[in-house]
């Protein structure tokens, strides 16, 4: 129980916020994959749900994304 605890407070806090030019067709709860560069340079592509989006009238578009963990794996 412990170690389910552990993986649902963690899993939450692993976010990634874009900030870019409106995509109007995005969704929240949709699955990307997203390319970021580690620590040691070398990129790796991960999984990101989207969790919300926020477009202002100045022509921006916040996308707040959560790490995406499958309950079984592809």
């Amino acid at each position: 129980r412990a170690k389910y605890e552990l993986y649902k407070q963690c899993k939450f806090y692993d976010q990634v916020q874009i900030k870019c030019v409106p995509i109007y067709w995005l969704d929240v709860n949709w699955v990307v994959e997203l390319t970021l560069p580690n620590k040691q340079g070398i990129e790796k592509t991960e999984l990101y749900m989207i969790k919300k989006i926020d477009t202002s009238l100045g022509g921006t578009q916040q996308i707040t994304l959560v790490k995406y963990y499958p309950t079984y794996p592809f």
